[in-house]
């Protein structure tokens, strides 16, 4: 938490994102690395298709999250 003072838009709950997913991905990734007792050379093969499908998430939702901001001030006339 902590993010209770956050400034929030009316809007907002309409661009919400997901984060459960890459959440998800990043300890997968954690936990593989760990696995290996922190080998980061073993890791770097072994682990590589966590860390792959992690960072694919992390790009999708920043694409998706800046779409929907740019939208969102398009709505309001921002720019």
């Amino acid at each position: 938490g902590g993010g209770a003072d956050k400034v929030t838009r009316p809007e907002e709950a309409r661009v919400k994102f997901d984060a459960g997913n890459c959440d998800a991905l990043g300890k997968a990734s954690v936990k593989c690395i760990e696995d290996l007792g922190y080998d980061r050379r073993a890791a770097s093969t072994a682990c590589k298709v966590h860390f792959d499908a992690y960072k694919e998430c992390r790009k999708e939702q920043n694409e998706a999250k800046r779409k929907a901001n740019a939208e969102w001030a398009a709505q309001k006339k921002l720019f």
